[in-house]
């Protein structure tokens, strides 16, 4: 029941979300954000309150005429208010949580797994409760590899320094794990590049936009897959009908 609330209904609802935005399905989208608010209220899960609002605004991007521009003057936008904010009160909440954590604690955490995982004993996936190489060999720590790092290198296993595909393909094998995981994507990223000649386009690059973060900043790429649904929104992506519009534009 954790696993379906904390990993499939997100998505499920994500991407009936996102269908009704595309395709302009108004009682679809109702739907959606009802049970996005439903949820939030019932377990205080704050992606189900997070997502509403990041997939809207990916949305809006794409329909703008120039979305990386807009995205690159929203974040200079971004950075501005942060620092102003902080001038302002004399506080340093803003830039701690704005620049920094968004900006410069993801590579720093790459850095502190390659500087850690160099020294001591690799994971070779081995933490994960899905795959079966955990009844082979032991796993080397007493603590999940997020929790290992924070213990490391700021003196509290509390601190949870979770990764993307990057510090935690190193964590598990080296250079040759980080090889794997980059292959895998870019299997993941050709999936999606046939599906949008035969979808909507907007709609492939929405409705997994969710996934970009995790991945690049956040989370091991074996749990995003197995554990924060990607598998079953690929799944869900073959069972979608072939738009006619889109295969029509793509002949063109």
């Amino acid at each position: 029941m954790a696993y379906l609330i904390h990993s499939i209904f997100p998505i499920l609802l994500s991407f009936l979300y996102t269908y009704s935005l595309v395709y302009k399905k108004i009682f679809l989208l109702i739907i959606a954000l009802v049970f996005f608010v439903l949820n939030f209220a019932f377990t205080s899960h704050k992606q189900y309150l997070f997502l509403p609002f990041f997939i809207l605004g990916v949305f809006l991007i794409l329909k703008s005429r120039f979305p990386i521009q807009r995205i690159i003057t929203g974040l200079i936008l971004l950075i501005a208010f942060a620092v102003f904010i902080d001038y302002l009160w004399l506080e340093v909440w803003a830039k701690a949580l704005i620049i920094n954590r968004f900006l410069f604690v993801p590579a720093q955490l790459n850095f502190f797994y390659y500087d850690f995982f160099s020294q001591n004993p690799k994971t070779f996936w081995t933490d994960s409760k899905w795959l079966l190489i955990g009844k082979i060999i032991d796993y080397p720590y007493s603590l999940p590899l997020p929790m290992v790092i924070g213990n490391a290198y700021f003196n509290d296993p509390k601190i949870i320094a979770n990764t993307g595909w990057i510090g935690s393909g190193y964590a598990h094998a080296g250079f040759f794990g980080m090889m794997i995981y980059a292959i895998v994507i870019g299997f993941i990223f050709k999936f999606l590049d046939y599906k949008a000649k035969i979808l909507n386009k907007n709609f492939i690059i929405i409705s997994f936009s969710p996934f970009i973060i995790s991945l690049l900043l956040s989370i091991d790429l074996k749990t995003v897959f197995l554990s924060n649904g990607l598998f079953v929104y690929m799944i869900m992506l073959t069972m979608l009908k072939p738009d006619k519009g889109a295969m029509e534009n793509e002949n063109n």
